[in-house]
C-alpha cells in the first residue's frame, strides 16, 4: 500500500510499470529458508551444532505471525538462549522440547508484563484479532461486539502501547485504516 501511494503521484507517472505484489512465504516454505541456511552456513569448517530444527521453525513462522523478520530475529535469540544456557541437546526430540520450553517462556514473559495493565475486554479484543488471522479494520467493530469504530478504538490503542497490535494507514486513502497483530502479540 505504502509503495502504491507512492507510484500514484502524477511526477512520477510513466516511470515505472505497476509493481508485481509478492505475497508471504507459506508456512511449509519457512522450513525450507532454514534448510538453505544450513546447506550455506555449513560449507565452512568447523564443527556446528544448530538447535533448531525445520519443524520448530515452521512452528515459530506461524506463531509470529508470518513475519519472516520476526521469525530469523527470534530463531537467532533462541539459538543465542541455547548457547548461554550451555546445554546442547542432541535429538530431535530433545530439541523440540528444549524449544518449546524457551517459547512459552518467552510468551510468559511478553503476558505477565501486559496482562497487569490491559483489561479483560482488551485481552477479548486480541483473541478475536488472532482469531480472524492476525488483521482486522476498525469496520470489523461488530466482530469484536462493539457497537461503532469509536467503541474499538481505546482497546486497540492498549493494545498498540504494549506493542501487541499495530495500525497503518493507507497511503492511497489517509482515511482507511487496518490493524494486524504484531509478532510480539
Amino acid at each position: 500500500g505504502m509503495f502504491l501511494g507512492r507510484l500514484s503521484s502524477p511526477r512520477l507517472s510513466g516511470f515505472f510499470h505497476d509493481p508485481i505484489i509478492v505475497e508471504g512465504v507459506s508456512s511449509a516454505s519457512a522450513g525450507k529458508i532454514l534448510k538453505s541456511r544450513v546447506e550455506v552456513y555449513s560449507q565452512m569448517e568447523g564443527e556446528a551444532y544448530l538447535p533448531i530444527n525445520e519443524m520448530s521453525f515452521e512452528d515459530l513462522y506461524v506463531v509470529l505471525n508470518r513475519n519472516l523478520r520476526a521469525l530469523l530475529e527470534y530463531a537467532d535469540k533462541y539459538c543465542m538462549f541455547v548457547e548461554q544456557e550451555g546445554d546442547h541437546p542432541q535429538t530431535a526430540n530433545a530439541q523440540r522440547n528444549l524449544f518449546y520450553s524457551w517459547l512459552r517462556g518467552e510468551g510468559e514473559k511478553v503476558f505477565v508484563a501486559c496482562d497487569k495493565q490491559l483489561t479483560q475486554r482488551c485481552w477479548d479484543v486480541f483473541n478475536v484479532a488472532v482469531k480472524m488471522g492476525g488483521a482486522f479494520s476498525p469496520s470489523d467493530f461488530e466482530r469484536f461486539n462493539c457497537n461503532s469504530q469509536e467503541a474499538l478504538r481505546p482497546y486497540v490503542k492498549m493494545l498498540e502501547d504494549y506493542e501487541l497490535v499495530v495500525s497503518v494507514r493507507d497511503d492511497g486513502d489517509k482515511r482507511r485504516k487496518s490493524m494486524s497483530v504484531t509478532p510480539k502479540g
